[in-house]
């Protein structure tokens, strides 16, 4: 973690204005974590796919900046020692599953680099379950640090965030099936979910996949 100078202290008021962007960035990341799951049967799945993956980067990214920050520091970067956390309860070091984040969006999502032609498809692969998981222990420890007054409503908003999260991917775990439904000359796409009455649906199926929770390769 880097050493950062004399910083402008922000009041409570600042802190409560922030807290809003900040549950923002984790109800972007949550979101984006299911989207980067969206199974890949067709070349705009796979858009739709990697729009989830590299949203996920980049929200994951900001939030790891807040936390752990490394390199240049602003004085204007919104830090989690900003809003004046119990000492004894932070900092909170990072898991293993954010040790290469920050140069991965850098170099893959952010940046046009040479290095993405000697990336693997296994290099590529983003694990989102593991990176979710790192961070939400850290904002777990980060809301237990700070006084609660200074977050409001946003904190709250945070812990949905992440119920939902994993909501979304109990359900994707269980039978819900993608289906393209339609002719050889138009094809549209609906979710339906399998209960024990079976599938149901108007037209021609064409194509059955189990929706996906893990994100594969970004390319």
């Amino acid at each position: 973690m880097s050493k950062t100078k004399q910083r402008t202290p922000r009041t409570d008021a600042e802190c409560l204005a922030m807290a809003d962007h900040l549950a923002y960035e984790v109800e972007m990341l949550a979101m984006a974590g299911i989207e980067a799951s969206w199974p890949v049967v067709d070349d705009e799945g796979k858009l739709r796919r990697n729009l989830g993956i590299e949203s996920f980067a980049l929200h994951a990214r900001a939030l790891l900046h807040v936390f752990c920050p490394e390199g240049r520091i602003a004085d204007d970067d919104v830090l989690a020692t900003d809003f004046r956390p119990d000492p004894s309860k932070w900092p909170q070091s990072p898991g293993s599953a954010l040790d290469t984040l920050r140069q991965r969006t850098g170099k893959q999502i952010a940046h046009l680099t040479w290095e993405r032609l000697k990336l693997t498809a296994e290099e590529r692969a983003w694990k989102v379950p593991d990176v979710f998981a790192a961070l939400e222990a850290l904002l777990g420890t980060f809301i237990g640090a700070v006084d609660r007054s200074l977050l409001g409503a946003h904190a709250d908003r945070v812990e949905k965030a992440m119920a939902w999260f994993h909501a979304q991917r109990r359900a994707a775990a269980v039978p819900s099936l993608l289906l393209n439904v339609g002719s050889s000359a138009t094809t549209s796409s609906a979710v339906l979910t399998v209960s024990s009455g079976g599938v149901k649906a108007a037209g021609d199926v064409v194509a059955l996949q189990i929706v996906g929770v893990d994100a594969g390769p970004l390319d």
